[in-house]
Formats: C-alpha cells, structure tokens, sequence
C-alpha cells in the first residue's frame, strides 16, 4: 500500500517519509497536532521486529524522553516512543508491533522545535 504524502501533515511530512524509508517499518497514521491545552502530535508506526526498534532506538536515543518543564516543574512538553495497545490497534492491527512516536508541547513554536530535533536525529548516521 503507497502512502499518499500530500494528506500527510507538512510539518511532519519528511519524519513520516524518513521512517517509511527505514526497512522494517511502516508509517500507519499521522497527526502534527491541533491547539489546545496541549499540542499532541503523533505518529504511529509498525515495527518489523526488535532488530528494526532497536536501530530506531538508536537513531532517536538522544530525543526520546525530552521533557521540558516550567518553572513550577510542570511538564510543557516532551517526545517519547510507546507500545500502543489500544482496542483499536489491537483490533486493525492483530499480531504486529505497533509504536507511537509522540511530540507534544504548550506552543507551536516550541513543538516545532521537539520536530526539529526528531528530524535531526532521523538524519544522522
């Protein structure tokens, strides 16, 4: 199945093509987020098998986990990769190896730079 990039969302667009590109993985839904009380986006994914987790892993190990407090140690905002074992996944997805990539901040202009920083590690060698 070919992944239309056009509907996928511009500021997420290169991370979700990047990550199709990696063998052993495939991009199932996306979303860059929509203002509220919280700018969640996400993008979930299929991983093969732990040796393809495993090279992700290593390829975002310096951003996963960023977290970004306010100066009452509030969470602001943050990127993690999840087990996602939701009905709707468990039901659509039987058997496979689903992850959530999330990116997540107050502002837009701060959720973009948690963007960013995933793109760059994507990138690097």
């Amino acid at each position: 199945m070919s992944i239309d990039y056009e509907k996928v969302d511009y500021e997420i667009k290169q991370i979700v093509k990047h990550l199709n590109e990696i063998e052993g993985i495939k991009t199932l839904m996306s979303c860059s987020g929509h203002k509220g009380k919280q700018i969640k986006g996400y993008i979930s994914m299929h991983i093969e098998n732990m040796n393809t987790l495993s090279k992700l892993v290593d390829k975002l190990k310096d951003v996963i986990n960023t977290v970004d407090y306010d100066y009452e140690d509030r969470i602001l905002g943050r990127i993690s990769l999840e087990v996602k074992n939701s009905d709707y996944y468990k039901n659509n997805h039987k058997d496979k190896n689903i992850f959530i990539l999330i990116f997540e901040h107050k502002s837009r202009a701060e959720q973009e730079k948690l963007i960013n920083k995933i793109e760059k590690a994507l990138w690097r060698d």
